[in-house]
C-alpha cells in the first residue's frame, strides 16, 4: 500500500484471514483492514470522494480471475461507502497494442514507435 489517505488513520493497516466472510463472499479468505477515526464530525475534510490510496497485490502463478470486494464494517451516521467489486483476471502480455485481435507493424509497431518517440505526451 502506498500513497494512504494518513487523515485520521487509526491503528495500523493489517492483512487479516477472512474467517467470519466479512464480505459475504465464499471465494475470498483475506481481507486488508484500514480503520479511520475521526470525533469532529468533517472527516476527511477534503472534497469527496477522496482516495483511500494505492493497492498491489500479488498473486498465485495459477491465477486466472478472482474478485476484490470492497466493504465496510462501521461508517459514520451520514456517510456512505459507494465500492464495486474490482474484477481481477490473468491478462497475457501481447503486442497487439491496438485490440485488434491482430498484431502488425504497420498498425501496432506504428503506435509503439509512435510512442517512444513521444508522440503521446501524458499518456502512460
Amino acid at each position: 500500500m502506498t500513497n494512504l489517505l494518513s487523515t485520521n488513520l487509526f491503528g495500523a493497516v493489517s492483512d487479516n484471514l477472512d474467517n467470519q466472510n466479512f464480505d459475504k463472499d465464499n471465494t475470498t479468505d483475506r481481507y486488508i483492514q484500514i480503520q479511520y477515526f475521526a470525533t469532529n464530525g468533517n472527516w476527511p475534510n477534503k472534497s469527496l470522494p477522496v482516495k483511500l490510496g494505492d493497492f498491489a497485490f500479488t498473486t498465485s502463478t495459477n491465477l486466472q480471475e478472482t474478485q476484490l470486494n470492497i466493504t465496510d464494517v462501521d461508517l459514520a451516521p451520514g456517510y456512505t461507502l459507494e465500492a464495486a467489486p474490482i474484477e481481477i483476471y490473468k491478462q497475457n502480455w501481447t503486442l497487439d497494442v491496438d485490440g485488434n485481435g491482430t498484431i502488425s507493424a504497420l498498425s501496432d509497431g506504428i503506435i509503439i514507435m509512435r510512442y517512444l518517440f513521444g508522440n503521446f505526451p501524458g499518456d502512460a
